[in-house]
């Protein structure tokens, strides 16, 4: 019986003597501390950053649609004041300086 894997992260061989091995990090994506509050929220809340920094953020849902992106600039905390739908979402942040950072919220009300 045959047994699928997520591609992005293993690579996968035909003989398996090799087994299943993790595939490289990037090096220079340094990791970004973001933290969400309040989580849970209501569709309004602030996504804190680790220092000043400029880049895009996305928020997506649990089945991966986009529900929101948007560029920022040289900021430490993004408000968000419009979400309505309630559920599971994760935002995901990359700057400008090459840092990557993703944090699950959810919606209640």
């Amino acid at each position: 019986m045959a047994m699928l894997f997520d591609s992005t992260y293993f690579d996968v061989y035909d003989d398996c003597r090799e087994g299943i091995q993790p595939r490289s990090i990037n090096k220079k994506q340094k990791e970004l501390a973001l933290s969400v509050i309040p989580n849970p929220n209501n569709g309004q809340f602030t996504v804190y950053l680790d220092s000043i920094l400029s880049g895009i953020f996305v928020i997506t849902n649990v089945n991966g649609q986009e529900v929101m992106r948007q560029n920022f600039e040289q900021v430490d905390k993004i408000n968000i004041n419009n979400l309505i739908q309630k559920g599971i979402f994760f935002i995901t942040v990359s700057t400008t300086e090459g840092q990557y950072g993703i944090k699950k919220f959810v919606i209640t009300d």
